[in-house]
């Protein structure tokens, strides 16, 4: 499963941090803060995938669409999601 830099989402994170819209999370916080899949589609649905994607790392080049991988400030992606 080749994973290949989603320059998108490289730029997007670079923007966050050059603002100071970031925080230092403790090793394995990310289990506390994921959001739900009810939460990911509802995100999906409100605003698309194009935008879903912007929070994603890296692209799983056998499945361009859906597959996303390594997620930055996910957290933040979903205030005022249901």
């Amino acid at each position: 499963m080749p994973v290949t830099l989603n320059e998108r989402a490289s730029e997007h994170a670079k923007a966050l941090i050059n603002e100071g819209e970031y925080v230092f999370d403790d090793r394995d916080a990310w289990s506390e803060h994921r959001p739900t899949a009810q939460q990911e589609n509802e995100f999906i649905r409100l605003h698309g995938y194009d935008e879903y994607g912007k929070w994603y790392l890296g692209i799983n080049d056998e499945h361009r669409e859906h597959g996303m991988s390594f997620p930055t400030g996910i957290s933040k992606m979903f205030i005022g999601v249901v």
